[in-house]
């Protein structure tokens, strides 16, 4: 499946949530209408397949380079340090990503990244131009203070201690806002309400216009839920928020994408046989059984 945009112009409302082909299913179990006519209402939100990507014809997670849907090709040591794991997987929120930032000038826009523990995601959006807040619980990591340095955009980047629920800027702050892996944690300490507030801060930072741009782990399947559980140290507090959570928590937004993908590929991360039966089981199962959701979602108003 491949998501196609349309120019940014007009209401925020109609920002991507047009020029969606797929055919998967929307909300209510009714399939998802091709792009509508100009002037037509837009949809809320609208939860796709992840089929289309970062892979092109002859190109592989595996070789020198990543290719994403705008033509931006990532070398693979920059997506360890945009993504620092399984980056096979969650490259396909790159790939969302740069679609959604693709159609807006982003020199000097302001950005907050929050979680952003070792700044991937905050070195991701400094090479794109804009100025980012690079923001944790309890500030940064020392690598994130690194990483920026190597890659010199140091001059582009602030630091702060910054909780999610509570986040100490004013209303309408930001251009962008972004998370990955952020929600779960939330929840293991203030369950669905804390992610749900956390989510509504988002929102009111945000510019009218703005673009929140979100990659989380998911529920997915039984052996994803056994598998945390027996072995990962914080599966059983860590909140793997379902699809239906997701999108609850989105509704406020005038719009919203969310894509899920992955399967096989926590198990042997960035093995190629891997990677590639892992598409080919995406293609098969069902969106609410895949352990990373991603997307976008924007504020209502003029861009």
């Amino acid at each position: 499946m491949r998501r196609e945009m349309t120019p940014l112009k007009g209401n925020a409302s109609s920002l991507a949530c047009e020029g969606v082909k797929s055919d998967t299913m929307a909300f209510g179990g009714f399939p998802v209408p091709q792009a509508p006519p100009t002037g037509a209402p837009a949809s809320r939100g609208r939860r796709t397949d992840s089929l289309g990507g970062v892979r092109r014809r002859g190109q592989g997670l595996w070789e020198k380079a990543v290719v994403t849907k705008d033509r931006t090709a990532y070398p693979r040591s920059l997506l360890r340090d945009y993504l620092q794991w399984d980056t096979g997987t969650w490259a396909r929120a790159l790939s969302h990503w740069d679609g959604v930032l693709g159609q807006r000038r982003l020199k000097g826009c302001e950005a907050l990244d929050l979680g952003a523990r070792d700044g991937g995601l905050t070195l991701y959006l400094a090479q794109k131009g804009m100025r980012v807040v690079c923001s944790d619980l309890e500030g940064p990591s020392p690598l994130a203070h690194e990483l920026h340095a190597r890659h010199g955009i140091g001059g582009q980047v602030t630091y702060a201690q910054v909780d999610a629920t509570a986040i100490p800027f004013a209303d309408g702050s930001f251009d962008v806002v972004v998370f990955k892996s952020l929600l779960g944690g939330i929840g293991a300490c203030g369950g669905l309400a804390a992610m749900r507030t956390a989510v509504g801060e988002m929102l009111r930072v945000l510019r009218p216009g703005g673009v929140l741009l979100f990659a989380e782990n998911q529920r997915a399947s039984l052996l994803h839920r056994t598998a945390r559980r027996l072995f990962v140290p914080w599966g059983r507090s860590w909140h793997y928020a379902s699809v239906r959570e997701l999108e609850d928590m989105l509704a406020p937004f005038a719009c919203f994408e969310l894509r899920t993908h992955g399967f096989l590929a926590c198990f042997c991360k960035d093995f190629p046989p891997f990677l590639f039966l892992d598409r080919l089981a995406c293609g098969l199962l069902r969106p609410q059984w895949r352990y990373v959701a991603f997307g976008h979602a924007v504020r209502e108003g003029e861009l």
